[in-house]
């Protein structure tokens, strides 16, 4: 099996030298203090080299800067690549949308060095723009679900939820995945930035679904880096012109 490892990720997509290492020197400005400090921002997140980072990834707390004058933290966000070799998956994380859109069409030619090494490495790659749409796939991927059949389910769930709630506002939304306290896989509902509630996720409804799929989708692995609700509008007319 061919191998690929972020250092080589960074490369073929043109990242600077030194921030292929895993981190780049930045300076942040304390919002609370006014004080410019040094901080060490993560760019690369290989969870074989730095364990301690797949929690911390999760919670957010790998990207706190606390202020060395005055002691106060503040959460950072920015863009990096996430590598876990355990599950063999790597998704980049980019803030920037000019950038998102330029690694989009980058990583949707298949015919792309870069992509043909992570196909061939047997990689699922996938590429986020928003902190809550990383840790929708992580949570998608630690419960070993397909994001694509996730993606669909979400799609039937969001039809009955604005014939409930009509004020609700899809352009503006998102549901996330994530296990709760009690280790019930749920979707958190948003509007905007404003968490308009939560609704269970239902094993055997997405069964169906995967059922509905047989034949129609390719493996998880050889996806297109961009699996969002588009992708599911686009399957769901397949299945209907089935």
């Amino acid at each position: 099996m061919n191998a690929i490892n972020g250092k080589e990720y960074h490369q073929m997509t043109n990242q600077n030298q030194a921030e292929a290492q895993g981190k780049a020197a930045v300076n942040v400005t304390c919002p609370h203090c006014g004080k410019e400090s040094a901080y060490e921002m993560w760019t690369l997140i290989n969870t074989d080299q730095h364990p301690e980072m797949k929690q911390a990834v999760r919670d957010r707390s790998a990207f706190v800067f606390k202020c060395p004058e005055c002691g106060e933290e503040t959460p950072l966000d920015y863009g990096f690549v996430y590598q876990q070799p355990d599950l063999r998956i790597m998704i980049q994380y980019e803030t920037d949308p000019a950038k998102a859109d330029r690694l989009e069409e980058l990583l949707s030619d298949i015919s792309n060095p870069t992509v043909k090494n992570l196909r061939g490495a047997n990689y699922l790659f996938r590429l986020v723009r928003t902190a809550n749409q990383l840790a929708d796939k992580l949570a998608i991927f630690d419960a070993d679900f397909d994001d694509r059949i996730v993606e669909i389910y979400k799609l039937t769930l969001l039809a009955a939820l604005r014939r409930e709630h009509p004020e609700y506002d899809p352009a503006d939304g998102e549901m996330i995945f994530f296990k709760d306290g009690d280790g019930e896989y749920k979707f958190q509902i948003m509007q905007g930035d404003q968490n308009f509630g939560t609704i269970g996720f239902n094993e055997s409804a997405y069964e169906k679904i995967a059922n509905d799929l047989v034949g129609i989708m390719c493996d998880i692995r050889q996806e297109l880096p961009v699996v969002n609700r588009q992708t599911a509008v686009d399957l769901m007319k397949i299945i209907s012109d089935r």
